[in-house]
């Protein structure tokens, strides 16, 4: 994202005929974390320096009450849009929303 910054999320949705090397937030179509330990830096501040790169859309995903955190609309001071979607619930992509849902719960991880 930055020389000064190293952030390694769990997976990323970007346009891959773009290449690694040019991958910024801004190009980044959706972050995902997965967090267990590491739930409340997730949520806090690496949330906020991925809203500050200009990540569109951050999920994160808590592997121990099974809800994933969506966090939509970046800014300087973070996400304004934060919603949690249980595990039995649909979460999709602003980038796909037809295309591409899941389920924590077609997982079998409930």
């Amino acid at each position: 994202m930055s020389e000064d910054t190293y952030l390694e999320p769990d997976l990323v949705l970007f346009d891959r005929t773009q290449g690694l090397e040019v991958l910024a937030g801004e190009s980044a179509y959706l972050v995902v974390e997965i967090a267990d330990s590491s739930l409340g830096y997730d949520l806090g501040r690496k949330a906020a320096l991925y809203a500050s790169f200009g990540v569109k859309e951050l999920w994160v995903i808590d592997a121990v009450k099974l809800v994933t955190h969506v966090l939509r609309m970046p800014d300087v001071e973070g996400y304004r849009d934060i919603q949690i979607v249980a595990t039995d619930a649909h979460v999709t992509p602003l980038i796909a929303p037809k295309a591409f849902a899941l389920r924590l719960a077609d997982l079998g991880v409930a």
